[in-house]
């Protein structure tokens, strides 16, 4: 049971000693990832233009013979 108490306490003492983030720290934070996100999702998106140029000159090549 002492065990028990002296956890509670330890936990409830970090819990209270953790400073909480303001919004400012909130903001940069969300911004990181927003802008992560959005560098991952531009590199996709241009593998994916590149697949498709690829595709569209196997199938429609300028000399005029496809792959049919």
């Amino acid at each position: 049971m002492k065990y028990l108490l002296s956890i509670a306490l330890l936990a409830i003492i970090m819990a209270l000693s953790i400073k909480p983030k303001s919004i400012e720290e909130r903001v940069a934070i969300q911004i990181e990832e927003s802008q992560a996100l959005h560098d991952s999702a531009m590199n996709l998106l241009i593998e994916l233009h590149e697949k498709n140029d690829s595709l569209i000159d196997i199938y429609f090549p300028k000399d005029g013979v496809g792959n049919n």
